[in-house]
C-alpha cells in the first residue's frame, strides 16, 4: 500500500517560522526525535532552519499539530530562540463524541477548554443558559465588548464540519449523533456550504443523507425557498459548495447562481481508500488547480512528476498574471493518512512527488 496508516508520534498540521513554511522541517525533526519536539532554549531558529525570513526582525514560530491522527488540532507559539518541547500523548482508539477543531471566544483561543469539557462529559457540549463565558473560561478576553463564542465541531472523527455561534451567556447544548461512532460514511462530505452570507452546510448535508449520498436539486429550485429565507432580498446570490467525494477524497469546490441545477454524484473513491498522494489545495499564483494536478496523478499511478522546462501556462492551460513570476504551491498527504505537507515551486521547475511505501503502522497504546 502506498498511503501511511496512523503514524505513532505528532502529526504537524501546519508550522510557520515568520512566513516561511517550515511544516516540513519540522516534521522530520519529529520522525528523528521518535515521535516528539525538542528544540533546547537558546537554539537559533534561523540557524534550525536554515535561514532567516526576515533580517532584523523579531520572528514566531507558530506550530499546528495533532498527537497522533485522533488527537484534536492545537497550536503552540515560541519566540525565537525559546526551547520547544511537546512530548507525544498517545491518544486511545477513534474518539466518538463531539471533536473541537477551533473554538474563539472574541479573539481568546479557547479549543483546548471546550474540548477537556466535552471529554468529561461523555462527548457532549452542555453549558446552562445563564453562565457567565468569563468565568467559564477564567478571564475576560475584552472587558465591556460584547462577546460571541464561535465553535467550529465535528460529530466524531468521521463526521462533517460545523460551526455555531453563541453569543454570552447562551445555553449550549450540542450531543453526538450515531455518525460519531460509526465508520466513515460513503457519499458526498460537505465541507462547508455558504449561499451569500449564509451558513447551509447543514443543510445540504442532511439533503445528501436523505439523498442516498448524492446532491441533485433540480433546475428551476428556489434556492431561497429550499433554505427556508433569503439573506440577502434583491440582490443576486450564489451558493458555493466545498465538498470531499467521501472521506478519502480530495477537496473540491462548486459555485452555482440561484435556481441552477446541482447534480453532483459519489464515485467510487467514495467507498475506498486510495493510494498514491492526495491534493488538498493547489494554486498556480490566484488560479486554482487542485483538480488539474489530481487528474495528472490519478493517470500517473498515484505520483506528481512534471520534467524541468515544462511551461506551467501551457501546462495549466492560461496564463493567470501575464508578465509576473509566478509559483505553484501545492498542499497534499501522502494518502489519506499521511501528514499534510506543502511544497512551492517557480515556473518550469521539474516536480518530482512520489508517494512513499510505507509498511502499515499502528500507534501503541
Amino acid at each position: 500500500m502506498s498511503y501511511q496508516y496512523a503514524p505513532q508520534g505528532l502529526i504537524i498540521q501546519n508550522a510557520m517560522y515568520y512566513n516561511m513554511d517550515v511544516t516540513g522541517h519540522l516534521q522530520n525533526h519529529v520522525n528523528q526525535q521518535g515521535g516528539k519536539i525538542h528544540i533546547p532554549h537558546g537554539t537559533q531558529y534561523n540557524d534550525f532552519f536554515g535561514r532567516d525570513p526576515a533580517p532584523g526582525v523579531g520572528k514566531q514560530l507558530v506550530i499546528t499539530y495533532r498527537h497522533g491522527p485522533y488527537g484534536q488540532e492545537q497550536r503552540a507559539t515560541f519566540n525565537e530562540c525559546q526551547a520547544v518541547d511537546i512530548q507525544y500523548q498517545p491518544q486511545q482508539a477513534p474518539p466518538s463524541g463531539l471533536i473541537i477543531q477551533n473554538a474563539m471566544y472574541y479573539n481568546m483561543d479557547v479549543t483546548a477548554h471546550v474540548q477537556k469539557h466535552i471529554a468529561a462529559n461523555g462527548g457532549k457540549l452542555h453549558v446552562t443558559h445563564g453562565t457567565q463565558y468569563n468565568d467559564w473560561f477564567g478571564r475576560d478576553p475584552a472587558p465591556g465588548v460584547g462577546k460571541q463564542l464561535v465553535i467550529t465541531y465535528r460529530d466524531g472523527p468521521y463526521g462533517q464540519e460545523q460551526r455555531a455561534t453563541f453569543n454570552e451567556c447562551q445555553a449550549i447544548d450540542i450531543h453526538p449523533s450515531q455518525q460519531s461512532f460509526n465508520a466513515p460514511p460513503s457519499g458526498l462530505i460537505i465541507q462547508n456550504a455558504m449561499y451569500y452570507n449564509m451558513d447551509v452546510t447543514a443543510h445540504v448535508q442532511k439533503h445528501i443523507a436523505a439523498n442516498g449520498g448524492k446532491l441533485h436539486v433540480t433546475h428551476g429550485t428556489q434556492y431561497n425557498d429550499w433554505f427556508g429565507r433569503d439573506p440577502a432580498p434583491g440582490v443576486g446570490k450564489q451558493l458555493v459548495i466545498t465538498y470531499r467525494d467521501g472521506p478519502y477524497g480530495q477537496e473540491q469546490r462548486a459555485t452555482f447562481n440561484e435556481c441552477q441545477a446541482i447534480d453532483i454524484h459519489p464515485s467510487q473513491q467514495s467507498f475506498n481508500a486510495p493510494s498514491g498522494l492526495i491534493i488538498h489545495n493547489a494554486m498556480y499564483y490566484n488560479m486554482d488547480v487542485t483538480a488539474h494536478i489530481q487528474k495528472h496523478i490519478a493517470s500517473n499511478g498515484g505520483k506528481l512528476h512534471v520534467t524541468h522546462g515544462t511551461q506551467y501556462n501551457d501546462w495549466f492551460g492560461r496564463d493567470p498574471a501575464p508578465g509576473v513570476g509566478k509559483q505553484l504551491v501545492i498542499t497534499y498527504r501522502d494518502g489519506p493518512y499521511g501528514q499534510e505537507q506543502r511544497a512551492t515551486f517557480n515556473e518550469c521547475q521539474a516536480i518530482d512527488i512520489h508517494p512513499q511505501h510505507q509498511q502499515q503502522v499502528y500507534p501503541q497504546y
